[in-house]
């Protein structure tokens, strides 16, 4: 049990560490923090469109393996 909370302490580090470096370099570069085309919005777009890149290519291969099994059964 040990392990696996050191394990969560340890990406959680990781996460805020890497949340601490992009604030950072926003700043360094002037950008807004907050609004419309603020970093936060931008962040949060990225992700989200790679979450759902993410998500789709996994539905995609699962049609196409079940297609794939359709066409050899007939």
């Amino acid at each position: 049990m040990t392990e696996t909370r050191d394990s969560v302490a340890e990406t959680e580090m990781d996460q805020k560490q890497l949340a601490e470096q992009l604030l950072a370099q926003a700043k360094k570069q002037g950008a807004e923090l907050m609004g419309p085309y603020g970093f936060l919005d931008l962040l949060t777009k990225n992700v989200r469109e790679t979450l759902d890149a993410e998500v789709n290519s996994g539905v995609q291969f699962r049609v196409r393996r079940r297609e794939f099994r359709r066409a050899i059964v007939i």
